[in-house]
């Protein structure tokens, strides 16, 4: 099977650290709920998607910009 039993113990030690660590960040996601949108509103779409989409952009609360295109007939 190769290796020492001390690196086996080192490998399922990290393993559970991940999988645990993992679990507590989607549980968090989940508890927190997302970030709710500030400031959105109808935008420019690029001149490839003027026909098929409608586009929209804004900022979220905290602050990262964001720029989303929703094809029409969605």
């Amino acid at each position: 099977m190769g290796g020492s039993p001390h690196t086996r113990l080192t490998f399922g030690r990290r393993r559970y650290v991940a999988v645990a660590g993992g679990l507590a960040v989607v549980l968090a996601a989940t508890v927190t709920g997302p970030a709710q949108a500030a400031g959105a509103g109808p935008a420019a779409c690029p001149e490839s998607l003027t026909a098929k989409a409608t586009c929209y952009s804004g900022q979220d609360a905290n602050g990262a910009y964001y720029s989303i295109a929703i094809p029409k007939g969605w």
